[in-house]
């Protein structure tokens, strides 16, 4: 529940442009693997966010370890 003038933060793991990337297909492999230690799935943040019914206000994009993207959305009720 946010207030009427709030804000929402989204951190996640981003599908979108990383599709064929190797370092997907193995974090894949490790998620199927050994589900327990790699719980977090990626997802279409921004597409996700929108269908939430909210109007995404920036976006930035981070690799943790030089390796794993993680793309951050900043976004308010429409």
């Amino acid at each position: 529940m946010l207030k009427v003038e709030g804000r929402l933060g989204v951190v996640s793991m981003p599908v979108e442009g990383h599709e064929k990337s190797l370092v997907w297909r193995i974090y894949e492999w490790f998620h199927r693997t050994f589900p327990r230690y790699a719980s977090c799935r990626p997802i279409y943040v921004e597409d996700s966010v929108k269908k939430a019914g909210f109007k995404i206000i920036k976006t930035g994009e981070i690799a943790i370890a030089g390796l794993f993207p993680m793309k951050i959305v900043l976004a308010r009720p429409e």
